[in-house]
């Protein structure tokens, strides 16, 4: 506006400086950009040759350019604040206050409306160095910076880590890091691969550990399963689960930091971030592919909870696992940590809440109660037998007591079932050729198809087959134990009801 009418033409822009040329040269200089101008706008003819505008002569010589934040000690000047990444936005810190009153040039009553800055007074001078929001400054600065980055994670996870089958060309090939598994490439019905906990990243190569404290003697995770038909209508399960997760934090996790893995059937990006945002827990997310899920019933959920879970990636890289209802809340701190608890007990391959009665079809439940008899027979156990000698032998069995009733010399199925709302698992025991949980499940799909889990009560499915791989275990000689979990303080939410509707246990 000032040089042109005195005939100057801008040339480009050499980071705080702006060169202009004389009218009389300045399509000379035009036709003779240097490299890096011909590359954005090409080799123009001399009749196309012109002035850039403004806008474009800054954004080359100064927004774009890699050196410019180095230029007079700007950035030093400036002090970055990392809080200024956080999720939740920086409006209001001191430090970004701080930084739009030095360089943006806003009045007070702009940067108080706008940007809920606070007064000036008391403010440090410009070339202070930033303050972490909350407690040390460091550990202020990687809380959030690790927060920015989680939440980029949870991005990536809708289609699984695609970005790193250049990486790993080979669908059964997987990365490694020391002992640890990096990612796995070969879920069904998965495009590309997916990361294992604790690796994060296109390419699963970020390490995800925080306070890990003493290194443990076993791996383990805690774990939730969603359906957004089957949980909660209208997605109310979002809120409902970053409730669970702010509880779990508060009253166990908080001490113990183990991952938690959310296996979800429908969860868009923005849901997957404010999951991630609602508790500084550690989350992994994994879609339940089509294929697994045999449909969008409530019940085809299930049978991915009591079967196909334990054969996914994530889930048999581990030891233990945690499986959580999304409506759990602890009451107060679990004071215990039942990992250790089943990890002490090496026979045992369950830890169970309670046995509760089943909900529906009670009548329909009898052939999947013979199929279990029929299964046991087919590999050689009288089971009366077995249970029997279990219960002289132990003086009683808290889960024989409580799934079966006494009957004369035997026993028969008091169609009590296990509650599935908090089940503590040894991951080996429920997959794999030597899970004797695997073959039931294996020999009743054979019998009845995916329809096991479809016509019949999931629970009583899973229940029993924890019975038959007990009652097979025993009679092995190698016991499987199913024990029951310690007393804990929580109660389970239903979403579908008021809030004053909890039940505590």
């Amino acid at each position: 506006r000032m040089l042109k009418p005195i005939g100057y033409e801008l040339l480009h822009v050499e980071y705080f400086f702006a060169v202009f040329a004389h009218e009389s040269v300045a399509k000379l200089l035009h036709r003779h950009r240097p490299p890096y101008a011909k590359a954005v706008l090409g080799n123009l003819p001399a009749s196309a040759s012109k002035a850039p505008t403004p806008f474009e002569a800054w954004r080359r010589g100064w927004y774009c350019a890699p050196l410019s934040r180095y230029i007079l000690d700007l950035e030093a000047r400036a002090s970055f604040d990392p809080v200024w990444l956080s999720p939740q936005g920086a409006s209001g810190s001191p430090s970004f206050c701080r930084f739009l009153r030095n360089f943006a040039w806003l009045n007070e009553t702009t940067l108080s409306a706008t940007y809920t800055c606070e007064a000036a007074a008391g403010d440090h001078h410009e070339g202070s160095l930033p303050t972490a929001r909350h407690g040390d400054a460091t550990n202020g600065i990687e809380a959030v910076v690790r927060e920015r980055l989680r939440t980029v994670w949870a991005q990536d996870v809708a289609h699984p880590v695609a970005k790193i089958a250049p990486v790993m060309p080979y669908a059964d090939r997987a990365q490694r890091w020391g002992d640890q598994r990096q990612s796995s490439c070969s879920l069904p019905g998965a495009h590309g691969c997916i990361c294992l906990p604790p690796f994060r990243g296109p390419a699963c190569s970020a390490k995800d550990e925080v306070d890990a404290g003493v290194a443990r003697p076993f791996s383990a995770a805690i774990a939730y399963v969603l359906d957004r038909g089957a949980t909660c209508a209208d997605g109310a399960y979002v809120p409902m689960l970053a409730l669970a997760l702010q509880s779990l934090w508060s009253n166990f996790n908080a001490r113990h930091d183990y991952p938690v893995l959310v296996f979800y059937t429908d969860m868009d990006q923005a849901t997957r971030e404010s999951v991630v945002l609602a508790s500084p827990n550690r989350v992994w997310f994994y879609r339940i592919a089509n294929d697994e899920r045999a449909g969008a019933s409530s019940n085809a959920i299930l049978r991915f909870k009591s079967s196909l879970l334990f054969q996914h990636p994530a889930v048999a890289a581990i030891d233990f696992l945690w499986l959580l209802d999304p409506g759990i809340r602890f009451q107060s701190e679990v004071a215990e940590d039942p990992f250790l608890a089943l990890h002490g007990s090496p026979s045992a391959s369950l830890a169970y809440r309670a046995a509760v009665p089943v909900v529906e079809g009670v009548s329909r439940q009898t052939k999947i109660w013979e199929l279990m008899k029929l299964f046991l027979m087919s590999r050689g156990v009288h089971w009366k037998g077995v249970v029997r000698e279990v219960r002289e032998r132990r003086g009683g069995s808290h889960f024989f007591d409580g799934i079966l009733a006494a009957e004369n010399l035997g026993s028969r199925w008091n169609h009590q079932v296990l509650a599935m709302d908090s089940e503590l698992f040894r991951v080996a025991a429920m997959s794999g050729k030597d899970s004797h949980y695997a073959e039931y499940v294996s020999f009743l799909e054979t019998h009845l198809g995916p329809s096991a889990w479809l016509a019949y009560t999931s629970s009583a499915v899973h229940t029993l087959g924890m019975l038959a791989a007990s009652l097979l275990g025993h009679a092995s000689g190698k016991a499987l134990d199913v024990v029951e979990l310690a007393t804990m303080p929580y109660a389970l939410h239903d979403c579908r009801a008021e809030a004053s509707s909890e039940r505590s246990w």
